[in-house]
């Protein structure tokens, strides 16, 4: 499974130094092909578990790092 490269552009982030949050990131997961906001109001996982946003302890927890790509939505053009 792929995410849309027309709407999303992969960020590039070391793991080992910490797990990037924003408005317009998420952790798109390669075993299931979902996507999982990196902020959020409630703690959220992809649906096979890799990827799990823990909003109580602040954390982002990931099993295998290298199936996981962090992706921004792009921004639109109105022109």
């Amino acid at each position: 499974m792929s995410f849309d490269k027309a709407e999303y552009e992969v960020v590039t982030f070391d793991p080992s130094v910490g797990f990037p949050v924003g408005k317009n990131l998420f952790y798109w997961c390669s075993i299931c092909g979902e996507k999982v906001p990196s902020l959020s109001l409630n703690s959220a996982g992809c649906k096979c578990g890799n990827v799990f946003i823990d909003t109580d302890a602040a954390r982002v927890a990931i099993k295998e790092t290298e199936k996981v790509k962090l992706v921004r939505r792009k921004r639109k053009s109105w022109l």
